[in-house]
């Protein structure tokens, strides 16, 4: 550029879209040159500031003003390949490594575009040009290398990795390298040759034992893996990896119960890394489903890993995992909110302790938790759920109305949610007798869930109790029992609507099906019994029924009334 800028000024300089002008020698004219100069400075200028439109129009003059110059066609490709128009910038620096075929930068560029578009064997012939234009920069070796092992041309690659063993001597990047491209050769012998070399460089470096071992195990040599490994507790008794190791070589031979002290062994070492353990356990979780042996190891298992990492909230998450799905709730609530007084930025563990808490029916941890976590989540829509149904089970409705309104707001597209949301909304305004709103929230669950059984159910027969929308009830009703058939309780409900619309022997049939499936140990079914009974005029029977609804517990606040006087009251 300085050359370039030196030359004469013409009396009038503009920046040109034609062609410029050759002197009878075939160089620029002096006039033409320093408009090719000041065009190329000005589109630098601007590729510097941050220009690439300006600059990209600048250089396309400069290639028009001089087809043989090649740095315009380099400084372009290189803004094409900023901008991912790798097809572009191909042709580009292909231009300008064939006008300067000694150019290092436009010939490295080129082969990155090579690479990029997938033409491996281009890009390898570009590499060898130019480890023989700059035979003492490695890093054209390096990538040279890597081009040869994607094209699949192991044997070549090799032949690189073995000169730079002669430069740098035996070290580990380079003999793994080679060792990987022998096993991709199949050629075992020379693999093993390889590691032993890098063993023989450092013999107490028990890192490349392991990497024998894992040769030898990789390729069925269980016997020559187990003499590596013996070699590696010699060297270091500690090593976690090498009883991970053992524990598999056991489990091959079918020796479970030796594999699984070599696991313990690994499991008690605090220095191996948390999340291997973790890795190990996951993989037990869906092995332990049907297998008591593998259950009790993965409890402790799971134990040790909790009482060698006491301060990781994942050890206990783990832990309540396998409790949880056991049904043990307490031990696995314990281990839950251990988890979350360690590190309690993790959704998930207070989503599964909440969870606990509705099982457990403890409605009052179940309301402070939740806010606890409300406080710290307050996007999280379950939350507000859980909270909502915690305050209808300990009978504050308007606080469940409120903060099921609120949280309702921050669903997104999530229908079943929803559902939820509007079942407990009719729950709660059902129990303030604020019937119109409550029937509209049932009404929305349904129609973001028509399947919702506990919707189906319970709306159904808190119309039936009102003795309204028979219709409606019965409907729903039926609906419920066609998705879950052989439900006592569903089977009653429906049954107590027939008996409101007075068919009684519909009613009578609904509510024998509901006592072979169960209800016969249900007071409130057995009383619904009786009282149908009593109306197909079968007394006697009905006064049975409502003697044994009182024997299995406690039925309707009109059950003494009925027994005492012995008839019917509604």
């Amino acid at each position: 550029m300085i050359a370039l800028a030196s030359c004469k000024p013409a009396s009038k300089t503009t920046a040109s879209s034609t062609p410029a002008e050759k002197s009878k020698s075939g160089k620029l004219t002096p006039e033409h040159l320093q408009m090719y100069t000041t065009t190329y400075f000005n589109a630098t200028r601007e590729k510097m500031r941050g220009n690439m439109e300006d600059a990209e129009n600048l250089y396309k003059q400069c290639i028009r003003m001089n087809p043989e110059e090649p740095s315009a066609f380099y400084e372009l490709a290189t803004i094409y390949t900023n901008q991912n128009k790798y097809a572009e910038a191909l042709q580009l620096a292909r231009r300008a490594s064939e006008l300067s075929p000694k150019n290092e930068w436009f010939h490295y560029l080129y082969a990155g575009l090579l690479e990029r578009t997938k033409q491996f064997d281009e890009a390898i012939k570009v590499y060898e040009k130019l480890t023989k234009i700059n035979p003492e920069k490695i890093d054209y070796k390096y990538e040279l290398a890597d081009c040869y092992i994607t094209a699949k041309k192991y044997s070549e690659a090799i032949k690189i990795y073995d000169e730079f063993e002669k430069i740098f001597g035996v070290t580990e990047e380079i003999s793994v390298q080679k060792e990987r491209l022998y096993v991709k050769t199949g050629n075992f012998d020379k693999a093993v040759a390889e590691v032993k070399k890098l063993i023989s460089s450092n013999p107490l470096e028990t890192r490349y034992l392991h990497i024998l071992a894992e040769l030898y195990s990789a390729n069925s040599k269980n016997e020559d893996a187990f003499q590596v490994y013996n070699e590696i507790l010699r060297l270091d008794s500690n090593d976690p990896f090498v009883h991970l190791s053992l524990a598999d070589y056991y489990r091959d031979k079918k020796e479970n119960e030796k594999g699984y002290q070599e696991l313990k062994l690994a499991f008690e070492n605090p220095d191996l890394d948390i999340d291997i353990k973790i890795k190990i356990l996951l993989s037990y979780y869906t092995l332990t489903e049907n297998d008591n042996t593998l259950k009790s190891q993965a409890f402790e298992l799971s134990q040790i890993l909790v009482d060698k990492h006491p301060t990781q909230a994942k050890a206990h998450a783990i832990n309540g995992d396998f409790l949880y799905r056991e049904k043990r709730l307490q031990e696995a609530r314990t281990n839950y909110r251990k988890a979350i007084e360690i590190d309690n930025s993790r959704f998930p563990l207070w989503s599964q302790l909440l969870v606990i808490n509705s099982e457990l029916n403890d409605f009052k941890a179940l309301g402070e938790e939740s806010k606890k976590a409300m406080e710290l989540f307050p996007t999280q829509p379950v939350l507000y759920l859980f909270n909502g149904m915690s305050c209808i089970q300990n009978k504050d409705y308007q606080s469940a109305i409120d903060i099921l309104n609120e949280g309702r707001i921050n669903v997104v597209e999530n229908r079943p949610l929803l559902s939820q949301f509007h079942a407990n909304l009719g729950d709660a305004y059902n129990y303030i007798r604020n019937y119109e709103e409550s029937d509209k929230n049932y009404e929305k669950a349904l129609e973001y869930e028509p399947d919702n059984i506990y919707v189906l159910n319970n709306y159904s027969y808190y119309l039936s109790l009102r003795g309204e929308r028979l219709d409606r009830a019965a409907a729903l009703s039926l609906h419920c029992n066609q998705i879950e058939p052989n439900n006592a309780s569903y089977q009653d409900t429906y049954a107590w609507i027939l008996y409101h619309q007075n068919k009684l022997e519909e009613a009578k049939t609904w509510l024998e099906k509901a006592l072979e499936n169960g209800g016969n140990k249900n007071p409130v079914i057995l009383e619904h019994y009786g009282d149908v009974l009593f109306k197909l005029q079968d007394k006697d029977k009905a006064y049975l029924m409502w003697q044994t609804a009182k024997e299995k517990g406690k039925g309707s606040d009109l059950l003494d009334k009925k027994l005492a006087e012995k008839t019917l009251f509604e």
